[in-house]
């Protein structure tokens, strides 16, 4: 992929693909709390066959070769004896591979001729190397850079371990917080492209972007293995009160209407969301007018198999593009990651408002951490597969539920009888 200058910029060193492109109020969903703007849909953007071209000459030179309809298909498998060589090439050296020595050796690899006994794309063999910073680049045999069109070999980076940093390209508030952690916390470009758009490292964090929905993203399972996935989005809220946010995945109803599927859940770190709401409590007086708070379980995705957070800033366009609070943002972001305290006791949430503000206090203030939250409205959906699906897919081991009883109302009875039939401990908020 070719990098450009990009002094003089808007965005400063955040490339023009990458920035926000404003559409017009006609154009927005009037009718979405909560989204993370309107996306190019994946599935159309070869609807464009000059656009396409356009993409394809956009690309990282290491996956950049284009090939035939003809040649597409025997570029779908890859010889075992092939990826050992390449794997022997990276690991026989007396000194930790650079970045541009890994591609070398992949690229003059990849021109010999693969033998009989092939790999299937879909059951690739992944090839690690390992490197000075604490995150690998593996060998994906075949990345799809032009969907529906040519396979083209491609290096992209995996975290082993990692965080995975997300944000859209064509949402305000995702590329505001996106140039933060580029302009205020020592990101830069790895020269390796994802998707056609270039990948951001510091340390151990990755930081990536694609053209979407934030909530309805694509399958990053395929091209990373990280510990935790954070996803930079925009919060709306009919309100229009600046907030700063963050909350897990995951839908109790049988509606997804925002990303993900119906009646599941997506995957928790509890400590990440408390660490996170820890540090951003810190600064408080430097986001002056803003209130910061979790937020109740909602939308998608809920199908990546690492746990998910969502940090928000927001609740209306004025705020989206708030650099000053971004900035805020994106220096607790980091510290969270950086520090990574583990906490032992960790719970489940029910009852209260979609702004949980009890529970936003416990965690801030006391020595537990909260995974998923089942507000109010949802409860009359929890059952206990919900229930179970709440304790199996966080990651640490769930001992409590916190239950906000004058926000149970009706369902008091219900939701205690769940958490009894689970064995955990009731905590009364």
């Amino acid at each position: 992929m070719s990098e450009r200058d990009f002094a003089g910029s808007s965005l400063g060193n955040v490339p023009e693909n990458l920035q926000h492109n404003p559409r017009t109020d006609a154009e927005e969903r009037a009718e979405e709390v909560e989204s993370a703007g309107n996306a190019i849909p994946l599935d159309s953007i070869n609807d464009d066959p000059e656009a396409g071209e356009e993409r394809r000459n956009s690309q990282h030179p290491v996956c950049s070769e284009e090939r035939t309809d003809a040649t597409a298909v025997q570029a779908l498998t890859l010889s075992r004896e092939l990826a050992l060589s390449v794997s022997r090439s990276l690991t026989a050296r007396s000194s930790p591979v650079g970045l541009t020595e890994s591609l070398t050796i992949i690229q003059n690899a990849s021109r010999s001729k693969p033998s009989t006994e092939s790999v299937h794309r879909e059951d690739s063999t992944r090839l690690t190397a390992e490197y000075p910073e604490p995150w690998h680049t593996t060998w994906r045999q075949w990345s799809r850079v032009n969907i529906g069109q040519a396979y083209t070999p491609c290096v992209t980076p995996q975290g082993e371990p990692a965080t995975v940093i997300v944000a859209s390209s064509t949402d305000l508030a995702s590329t505001t917080l996106a140039k933060s952690l580029i302009e205020g916390q020592g990101f830069q470009s790895t020269g390796v492209g994802f998707l056609g758009k270039p990948v951001y490292q510091k340390g151990p964090f990755l930081l990536v972007f694609f053209e979407g929905m934030i909530v309805s993203p694509p399958d990053l399972d395929e091209f990373f293995n990280p510990q935790a996935y954070i996803f930079l989005s925009r919060h709306s809220a009919e309100s229009g009160i600046p907030s700063l946010t963050a909350h897990t995945t995951g839908n109790f109803s049988d509606e997804a209407k925002s990303g993900g599927a119906a009646r599941e859940l997506g995957r928790s770190d509890p400590s990440l969301l408390k660490n996170y709401l820890i540090s951003l409590s810190k600064r408080k007086e430097r986001v002056g007018g803003y209130e910061i708070t979790m937020e109740a379980t909602h939308h998608g995705p809920t199908s990546l198999q690492k746990p998910v957070l969502f940090v928000e800033i927001g609740s209306s366009e004025k705020y989206w593009g708030d650099a000053k609070a971004a900035a805020v943002v994106g220096e607790a972001l980091i510290e969270s990651l950086t520090e990574k305290t583990i906490w032992s006791k960790a719970a489940i949430g029910f009852g209260g408002t979609h702004y949980p503000e009890k529970f936003t206090k416990l965690v801030v203030e006391e020595d537990m951490a909260l995974s998923f939250v089942a507000p109010k409205y949802a409860l009359e959906h929890v059952d206990d597969r919900m229930v179970g699906q709440m304790l199996q897919r966080t990651t640490a081991p769930v001992k409590y539920a916190l239950l906000d009883w004058k926000g149970l109302g009706a369902h008091k009875e219900k939701i205690r009888g769940l958490v009894s039939q689970f064995g955990l401990e009731v905590i009364r908020a």
